[in-house]
């Protein structure tokens, strides 16, 4: 396994490797390649475990950017800016929040990383957002859509957080990352009800 990741390493995240004189094409398409990999690690549960905490520890900040710029702009298209600002001002101050409650439990995550996971966990509610933005859905269909993409959501941050946390501790770091998803789930179910009002 380790080989097999180290290969992919080489492929996919060459960033301990010198790219100042790489071409900006060649860079683009590694780092979209690069979002691409780690958002198919979310979207697969079956995935392997240790190859996907792998991959999402090596942090990007580019995914996690795309993703909460397309989730906050398919939830204030009829609402207006204020909604993109909130929604955008909330994730990047809940991960923050996280990140210093990490500290406190000792986790020994950069910030950076804590973004990364957190942004690409949001990809479940993100595609969940897009049919939102574009179809009206019976309330019920739009509750159960929003509670499994939610929870999947939840499942694959807290499965990496596992790996990196007591279990006599866990309870301290799914508390406010729980929270965290709520908040977008809530947002998401209630958005667009609130605008047809």
């Amino acid at each position: 396994l380790s080989s097999q990741i180290k290969t992919e390493e080489s492929m996919l995240s060459p960033y301990f490797q010198g790219t100042l004189n790489e071409p900006i094409l060649s860079t683009l398409k590694r780092d979209l390649l690069n979002i691409w990999y780690k958002m198919t690690f979310v979207l697969n549960p079956f995935a392997d475990q240790r190859k996907k905490n792998y991959h999402i520890a090596q942090w990007d900040l580019w995914g996690p950017l795309i993703f909460t710029t397309i989730f906050s702009l398919t939830t204030s298209i009829e609402a207006g800016e204020f909604e993109f600002v909130l929604i955008f001002s909330v994730f990047w101050l809940g991960t923050v929040m996280i990140y210093f409650n990490g500290i406190m439990i000792g986790i020994k995550l950069s910030f950076c990383s804590y973004g990364c996971l957190l942004g690409y966990s949001l990809v479940p509610l993100v595609i969940a957002s897009i049919p939102f933005s574009i179809f009206e859905f019976n309330i019920v269909v739009k509750f159960l859509m929003v509670l499994i993409f939610g929870v999947w959501s939840m499942y694959v941050s807290l499965r990496f957080m596992k790996e990196k946390v007591k279990m006599e501790k866990m309870f301290l770091v799914m508390y406010p990352i729980c929270l965290f998803y709520i908040f977008f789930m809530g947002f998401l179910l209630t958005n667009h009800e609130v605008e047809k009002k």
